[in-house]
């Protein structure tokens, strides 16, 4: 008798610890890496600061983990691939490599006095564009960092955002 006992409370244990499941993580966010963005009539150096001004602000705005640059420069770099992409093919294949969710891809471009900056997101998994957005500004281009761009990553990580004051 002791024995079955001993037998049943065995397997019970075993049941209970075997079906317990691995608690979520609350604070488990996608993945999202982005190439720098493509400069058109801006330089690299202006492109490479806003990529990264826009880099660290959706990080902040905590709806996703972001991938440094000069990760995805040297993991990219293994693969003998260049760190920009311009389309949703190389933007999954990049994402692939990087074990990431979401991949970014963008431009900023300078017409006359007037900046633009627009931005896709694509679903590393099923290769469909999840976010396209836009934005321009007209003024010079400290003014369309410190207004445009903190808008522009709150817009992109699909947050609510105001109207910015373009003045």
């Amino acid at each position: 008798m002791n024995r079955s006992i001993g037998i049943i409370v065995l397997l019970l244990v075993a049941w209970a610890l075997f079906t317990q499941q691995a608690p979520v993580s609350a604070d488990k966010k996608p993945v999202l890496a982005f190439t720098p963005l493509e400069p058109g009539g801006v330089d690299k150096y202006d492109a490479g600061v806003v990529s990264q001004q826009l880099r660290k602000e959706i990080d902040a705005a905590g709806v996703y983990k972001t991938v440094e640059f000069s990760e995805i420069e040297l993991r990219l770099a293994e693969q003998n691939l260049p760190p920009r992409c311009a389309d949703v093919q190389t933007a999954v294949m990049i994402g692939q490599i990087l074990g990431a969710d979401f991949v970014g891809i963008g431009s900023i471009d300078r017409i006359g006095k007037s900046y633009a900056i627009s931005m896709q997101i694509v679903e590393v998994r099923s290769g469909r564009i999840i976010n396209n957005t836009s934005e321009f500004y007209k003024g010079n281009f400290r003014k369309f960092q410190t207004i445009i761009v903190p808008y522009f990553a709150r817009k992109m990580s699909g947050l609510p955002v105001d109207e910015p004051k373009k003045k």
